[in-house]
């Protein structure tokens, strides 16, 4: 496991984990490149993207802290 993925903390990121994952749950259904337009359309820290582990993580503490609904199998 890399330091970058233990160190990385999702409320650090909620603003843009909410937008991807509500998106996300949105479509419903989609493919590779259009989950890879919600990506770049919400870069991590202003330029890179989230990794999908990075995005269950987040979407795991939203459900946990914010009250969120859904399967995190749909996001990835």
């Amino acid at each position: 496991m890399s330091p970058e993925y233990r160190n990385f903390q999702p409320q650090d990121h909620e603003r843009e984990l909410a937008a991807i994952v509500g998106e996300l749950q949105e479509m419903g259904r989609f493919d590779q490149r259009a989950f890879d337009r919600v990506l770049r359309r919400h870069p991590k820290e202003g330029s890179g993207l989230f990794s999908k582990s990075e995005i269950v993580r987040g979407f795991r503490w939203l459900k946990r802290e914010r009250g969120w609904q859904g399967d995190e199998r749909s996001l990835v």
